[in-house]
C-alpha cells in the first residue's frame, strides 16, 4: 500500500488527546520514509534510529510515540517486519555509508602522533572509495563518475549504491597507453548482493570512448569467466547499468529492533482478529 504521510497526521490530530498530558499546548511529529532529513544548514542528511510505543498499527501507516510530545508516523513498506500495537520498538532508517562501514553522522578520529582530534563532518554525501589516486585523466574521470554520479532513486551516489553492493578488493587499474596491447583504465570490485555475488569490472573502451561492464564468477577451475557483459555504457547511464544488474533493493528497508514486546492481553486480541 502507498504511503500516504497525510492520512497519518490526521489520524494523530484526531486522536492526539489520548496520549498527551492535558496540560499540553502543542506536539511534534516526524516522519520516517523513504528519503532524508535536513540539519540547521539545510543540508541532507540521513534519517536517524528512532525509538518509541507503537500506538498504531495497519491502514498503511504506523505511528510510534517517541517521548512525552513526540510522534513518529512511519511508512509500512519501509520495515522489514510488521508492526505489533503496544511494542516498543527501535526503527533505524538507511544509512548512507562509507567502505569502513562507519556512517556519515559518525566522527571520525585522525591521529596527529602527539596528538589526536575527533572531526565532525556536516552534509556529507560522498562514500570515500578506497583506493590510490589516479594518474590519468581517464582515470580521474572514471573515479569523479563513481564518486559523484547520482542515482535514480534520488538519495544516493553511486559510490554510497557501491558500499551498499558490498563491494571489497577494489581496485584502480591505470591504463597502458605506450604498449601494444596495452589495458583499458579500470575499476574492479568484488561484491555480493541478493542479485549477484562475484567480481564486476568497469572499464573504458578508449577507442570508443564509451564504458563496459563486466560481471564475472569464479568456474570449478577457480578461474573467472565473464558471465553478462554490457559493452556500451555512455556516463550518463553508469547508475541505471550497474542499479540493474545488482541492486537487489535491500537497503531500502530499515532495521527494526523490538525492545520490548507488546501486552499478551493485546497481542492475542490481534492473533484472534487476523484468524
Amino acid at each position: 500500500m502507498q504511503f500516504n504521510e497525510q492520512a497519518g497526521r490526521q489520524w494523530l490530530s484526531s486522536h492526539i488527546w489520548d496520549f498527551i498530558p492535558k496540560n499540553s499546548k502543542r506536539y511534534s511529529t516526524s516522519i520516517l520514509s523513504l528519503r532524508r532529513g535536513s540539519n540547521c544548514f539545510g543540508m541532507q542528511v540521513d534519517l536517524p534510529a528512532t525509538e518509541g510505543k507503537v500506538i498504531h498499527a495497519g491502514a498503511g501507516f504506523y505511528v510510534l510515540k517517541t517521548d512525552r510530545i513526540g510522534f513518529a508516523v512511519v511508512d509500512s513498506p519501509l520495515l522489514s517486519q510488521p508492526l505489533n500495537e503496544g511494542a516498543t520498538v527501535r526503527i533505524t532508517p538507511y544509512q548512507r555509508r562509507h567502505f569502513n562501514g562507519n556512517t556519515f553522522s559518525e566522527p571520525v578520529v585522525e591521529d596527529h602522533g602527539t596528538y589526536k582530534t575527533t572531526v565532525h563532518k556536516i552534509g556529507q554525501n560522498v562514500s570515500t572509495i578506497p583506493v590510490q589516486e589516479p594518474k590519468s585523466l581517464y582515470t580521474i574521470n572514471m573515479l569523479e563518475l563513481l564518486r559523484r554520479g547520482k542515482c535514480t532513486d534520488g538519495i544516493r551516489l553511486i559510490s554510497n549504491m557501491l558500499v551498499d553492493f558490498n563491494a571489497h578488493n577494489v581496485e584502480l587499474q591505470e591504463p597502458e597507453m605506450h604498449k601494444v596491447n596495452g589495458c583499458d583504465p579500470q575499476f574492479k570490485f568484488d561484491c555480493s548482493t541478493g542479485k549477484f555475488v562475484g567480481h564486476v569490472i568497469i572499464g573504458l573502451n578508449l577507442g570508443a570512448d564509451v564504458y563496459y561492464i563486466q560481471l564475472q564468477k569464479t568456474n570449478a577451475e577457480g578461474i573467472r569467466e565473464t558471465v553478462t557483459t554490457c559493452s556500451t555504457v555512455y556516463f550518463d547511464q553508469m547508475a541505471e547499468v550497474l542499479e540493474t544488474l545488482l541492486c537487489d533493493g535491500a537497503w531500502k528497508v530499515a532495521k527494526v529492533d523490538v525492545l520490548k514486546q507488546e501486552p499478551k492481553v493485546k497481542k492475542h486480541a490481534a492473533e484472534m482478529a487476523s484468524a
